[in-house]
């Protein structure tokens, strides 16, 4: 049965209108009508979803949640996507350019812009299109992209052309159904932000539990049509407890299918985290600086027994090939020592460690390590790595072994089990530092604070703890985890005052602000390059910039309005020859606007990183305040933010147990 995807376009359409009611409703309002327009739609459909065979349902849920196909990489951004709709759609210079209009405030986005367009012309064409009508042109423009993953790359026709097919799809929507398509592209539905798990169990209650074991909508929709067939899609409350039970007892991962990651409460002191513990018995581990590996071995397969998948969900298997021979070395692969019969699951960080200082480097070197579709990115500036250095995994969780129900298991006795199924390889495969705590006990809050400073002292990340006694999976959201990180806990993160030297304007990110006018929603960070002869006549202040910061998830929503009012006041179109400041950057970037006397912004960062640029920023910033006390004279300069991130990146000088005491 097909799906048509104008349903799905009624649904964000009306969620939109929700969104961006002017004038703006307050939340008690604004979360209960959503409710119902979602609860209205999925009632009024749930006759047709229930039908859909296996690709129709995951088809489904790829469009309502994009950002979960790891798998597909479209390489496309707003201003990409405009040239590609201006030649697929044969649009005159004066058509273009009022598509062109997102790019300017205060006109919508590119979808805006588009449904404006489109609502000058007749009717569509016919037939109708359909959601897998969308579906396959996103899975061809996919295919077409180096970065997607093997199997979609796989499934490419040399035949195919994507303009024609693009064409083919739009002259057949109406405008407001292409608005809808072009942010599918974007994986980004402006102002409409969707609940995951709403969307999931609405179109089945076992969604949510079946995608935590296997992360693949065309496995988990598979297992709905054969496995679980005679399951209501949405039983009363009383009955679905105990089916879920029933069918989640015969429901295991798969080699070869991501696991997903449990959710982790972030600490924001010590206290808090003691009062989340709630005095029972947690194990408490190290949080290593590196990327997390989620590593699958099949023996079944022959040669091609590994799978590594990224955190993001993406198979980074032939990017992470240097972990290879460690993961064989270390299961002891093709000996009579080897404890896996058929399959096991593996859960570790990725690192890189030094024979020659016989220590983990810092995260910034595994970008010389590790690939992205067979090219090295960001390393232009960096020295080249060197033959004493390779990949290590600090292994902490075990997802599968052969035949076993191992995620039912708690998490004390998956470690023990996973310590018993490899062999430690100094430099290569070890396993994370972490202990079993009891706060119940009184010295509980001196015994984790002695293991954080011991964490920091070694400039790991922090630590994890995990509640003992539960399964991997857990409905109770504080029972999953709690993650302490010195960024987390205020007064202890990396921070520093920042020149705000320039703005720039992003349609998709205004989109978010709904009930806001925003002439900026970007802002560059610039550190002084020449303070030392800034008391000469006719010397202008010569700015380098290190990062730029978005308001999503990055500054508060009064930082951002108060920015752009005083920042409006300020800008200026930046000329290199008549500005009153002079502005470096990398070249990707280019100024628009700048501001002829620099805000100032207090930012706070997770230590520091290497930028690809080749100087040290600070890691993940985000805005504390907008500082009006303070002028750009006052602000970091480029020479101290090096210093300051090679002193904090250094091993101390004093021993650990002293920085111990320090902290």
């Amino acid at each position: 049965m097909s799906f048509k995807f104008a349903y799905f376009c009624d649904y964000l359409e009306r969620c939109e209108e929700i969104t961006c009611h002017d004038p703006p409703l307050p939340p008690s309002e604004l979360r209960p009508r959503l409710y119902r327009q979602h609860a209205t739609w999925f009632s009024t459909h749930h006759k047709v979803i229930d039908a859909l065979d296996e690709l129709g349902t995951a088809t489904l849920l790829s469009s309502f949640l994009p950002h979960r196909r790891k798998d597909r990489i479209y390489g496309l951004q707003s201003t990409s996507l405009l040239k590609l709709l201006g030649r697929c759609l044969g649009l005159s210079a004066s058509a273009r350019q009022e598509l062109a209009s997102f790019q300017n405030p205060n006109n919508g986005d590119l979808g805006d812009c588009l449904q404006r367009l489109l609502m000058a012309r007749g009717p569509p064409a016919l037939p109708f299109v359909t959601l897998q009508d969308a579906d396959d042109v996103l899975h061809a423009l996919a295919a077409g992209n180096r970065f997607s993953a093997h199997s979609v790359r796989q499934s490419l026709l040399p035949s195919t052309s994507i303009d024609t097919s693009l064409s083919d799809v739009f002259m057949r929507l109406h405008p407001v159904e292409a608005k809808w398509l072009v942010r599918l592209i974007l994986k980004d539905f402006a102002s409409v932000s969707l609940n995951e798990r709403s969307i999931l169990a609405s179109v089945h209650f076992l969604l949510p539990d079946l995608l935590g074991m296997q992360d693949s909508f065309e496995n988990a929709c598979a297992a709905l049509k054969t496995n679980f067939a005679d399951y209501p899609s949405r039983p009363d409350p009383q009955s679905r407890n105990i089916l879920r039970q029933t069918a989640l007892s015969s429901f295991r991962p798969t080699p070869g299918v991501k696991v997903s990651r449990p959710e982790y409460t972030k600490a924001r002191s010590i206290k808090h985290c003691l009062q989340m513990t709630a005095g029972g018995k947690w194990l408490v581990e190290r949080k290593y600086d590196g990327e997390y590996c989620q590593i699958h071995v099949d023996l079944t397969r022959g040669d091609d027994w590994l799978r590594i998948y990224s955190k993001s969900g993406r198979d980074s298997t032939e990017d992470r090939a240097g972990l290879r021979s460690t993961i064989k070395r270390c299961l002891r692969i093709g000996s009579d020592k080897c404890r896996v019969k058929r399959a096991c699951i593996l859960v570790g960080e990725m690192v890189v460690f030094s024979d020659v200082q016989d220590s983990v480097l810092g995260f910034d070197e595994i970008r010389k390590h590790v690939s992205r579709a067979g090219s090295f990115i960001g390393v232009e500036n960096d020295p080249p790595r060197q033959s004493s250095e390779h990949l290590m995994i600090v292994l902490f969780d075990l997802l599968l072994l052969d035949d076993e129900d191992i995620l039912s298991r708690s998490v004390e006795e998956r470690k023990a089990r996973l310590n018993t199924l490899y062999k430690r390889v100094h430099g290569r495969a070890v396993p994370a530092e972490s202990c079993v705590m009891d706060f119940s006990q009184a010295t509980a809050e001196h015994r984790l604070m002695n293991h954080f400073a011991a964490s920091i002292a070694c400039r790991h990340e922090g630590l994890v703890l995990k509640r003992c006694g539960v399964p991997y999976h857990t409905h109770d959201f504080f029972l999953n985890g709690i993650k302490l990180k010195k960024d987390y806990i205020a007064g202890l993160g990396d921070e520093a005052d920042f020149a705000v030297v320039a703005a720039s304007y992003s349609s998709q990110e205004a989109k978010k602000q709904s009930g806001l006018r925003l002439k900026y929603t970007h802002f560059h960070l610039g550190c002084l390059l020449n303070k030392n002869l800034l008391h000469r006549d006719g010397v202008k202040p010569v700015f380098r910039i290190v990062a730029t910061i978005a308001y999503d998830h990055c500054m508060s929503k009064e930082i951002l309005e108060r920015v752009n009012i005083e920042g409006g006041m300020l800008a200026e179109p930046y000329s290199k020859r008549t500005s009153t400041l002079v502005i470096e950057t990398d070249g990707m970037l280019r100024i628009g606007d700048y501001f002829r006397d620099p805000l100032v912004f207090e930012v706070l960062g997770s230590s520091y990183s290497k930028h690809t640029g080749g100087f040290f920023m600070l890691r993940h910033p985000r805005v504390k305040k907008l500082h009006r006390d303070r002028t750009w004279r006052d602000c970091i300069t480029f020479d101290a933010l090096q210093s300051a991130a090679t002193e904090a990146l250094s091993a101390p000088h004093d021993s650990e147990t002293q920085e111990n005491v320090d902290w």
